[in-house]
């Protein structure tokens, strides 16, 4: 039951668009769930401050969770979103162009990722920027 408790709270925090959680399948999650909240948003800053915010925009930050869904894959990520391979591939050089992480590097993705779901527990403003 503790378990089914921790998937909840947590899912509910990192994964708000889903209705079931997984205890098993959440362990990043539940490690970042565990950093104190002053040391989340210190490393989420390093990305999304107020330099950044003007990539970050809400179809940038929509066209790299896609990506991520599709495995990086370029060609399944440009399909689903509806745009050229080339604009995608524009958007992910603008941002390594910016913050100096290639979205397509596995490491690089990881680190990128990690860095954005700790701004989740300092919530929407602290992502942004604001």
């Amino acid at each position: 039951m503790k378990e089914a408790r921790r998937a909840i709270d947590v899912g509910r925090v990192y994964r708000k668009e889903e209705y079931v959680f997984v205890y098993r399948k959440m362990l990043i999650e539940r490690f970042l769930a565990d950093v104190p909240r002053d040391m989340s948003l210190k490393y989420n800053g390093l990305l999304f401050n107020r330099k950044t915010a003007r990539l970050f925009n809400d179809e940038m930050i929509h066209t790299i969770e896609k990506f991520f869904e599709n495995s990086l894959n370029l060609s399944e990520t440009a399909r689903q979103l509806y745009i050229h391979r080339n604009t995608l591939i524009y958007r992910l050089d603008k941002v390594q162009r910016i913050v100096g992480l290639d979205l397509r590097a596995f490491d690089d993705a990881v680190t990128f990722k990690m860095m954005m779901l700790l701004g989740k527990t300092g919530g929407e403003k602290s992502r942004r920027g604001n």
